[in-house]
């Protein structure tokens, strides 16, 4: 049996190191995500649509990035927040 108090122990621990993620750890992130994906090499100030993004892409993105981090990203982020800045912005808000 697994004692509550380590199991929320380990949970503040990683929910610390994503607060610490920096722009380039996010921005790998959604790197790696990209490259299988045969989407456009990602710099932080260029757009979704320079990357070849398109609806599904941002929306296979947004459930992406939930999952990895651990939080709630609203589905029609990358329209609000259109370049790679923006939405590291947005995410690190979150974190």
């Amino acid at each position: 049996m697994t004692d509550p108090s380590l199991t929320q122990g380990r949970n503040a621990d990683q929910e610390s190191d994503r607060a610490l993620m920096t722009n380039n750890e996010i921005m790998a992130l959604i790197s790696d995500w990209m490259k299988p994906r045969n989407l456009g090499e990602p710099s932080e100030n260029s757009t979704f649509a320079d990357a070849g993004f398109d609806s599904l892409d941002s929306a296979e993105l947004t459930f992406y990035l939930k999952d990895k981090l651990g939080i709630e990203i609203d589905e029609t982020v990358l329209y609000n927040h259109p370049t790679f800045a923006a939405l590291i912005r947005y995410v690190k808000e979150r974190l």
